[in-house]
């Protein structure tokens, strides 16, 4: 028992030691956060969808008037998820590819029908793994200098595009190996 519990401690003094509790995110100081949090704003949390109107009992048209397919232009990024590129092409999402959480989050329950607290679990997700926490904004796609400065490692501010670290799909060549 005591072997056990000697494991345990050490496993969490590496834990503790991994992620110091002060280090400032970016590198800035609590005054520069709090400058460039008064200059950007704070993005609300959208609340769940109202109610469908009187008469409608299914789905939402995703491809409505007010949400036209146009193409990605050569400077708008998309990724590998192809819903996330749906919502940009039809305008839920901003159509350049970077979007804030909120803005994430009202699009997927517009757009796909997804439930709120489904939405924000997926996105949040997402955000802490790929997003930068800083401007509030995430690459639907590869990084990009829109989503702002890269934050000291080991964050990632590398968008979706940022293999094995949102996804946790397994490449195909480690299944072969395994068969």
């Amino acid at each position: 028992m005591t072997i056990f519990a000697s494991f345990i401690l050490l496993a969490l003094v590496r834990l503790a030691v991994a992620f110091p509790a002060y280090d400032s995110i970016a590198g800035l100081s609590e005054r520069e956060i709090n400058e460039y949090v008064a200059r950007n704003g704070v993005a609300a949390i959208p609340n769940p969808p109202l109610p469908l109107p009187k008469g409608q009992d299914g789905l939402k048209l995703v491809n409505d008037p007010a949400h036209p397919f146009i193409a990605a232009g050569p400077n708008d990024i998309r990724g590998p998820c192809p819903a996330l590129n749906t919502l940009a092409s039809h305008g839920y999402l901003p159509r350049n590819g970077v979007a804030r959480p909120n803005q994430i989050v009202t699009a997927v329950m517009e757009g796909l029908n997804l439930g709120n607290d489904f939405a924000k679990f997926l996105c949040y997700q997402a955000f802490l793994m790929n997003g930068n926490p800083l401007t509030n904004l995430m690459s639907i796609g590869m990084k990009t200098h829109l989503t702002g400065p890269d934050l000291p490692k080991p964050a990632l501010v590398g968008g979706l595009s940022q293999h094995g670290t949102f996804e946790g799909i397994i490449p195909s060549n480690c299944i072969s190996e395994l068969i």
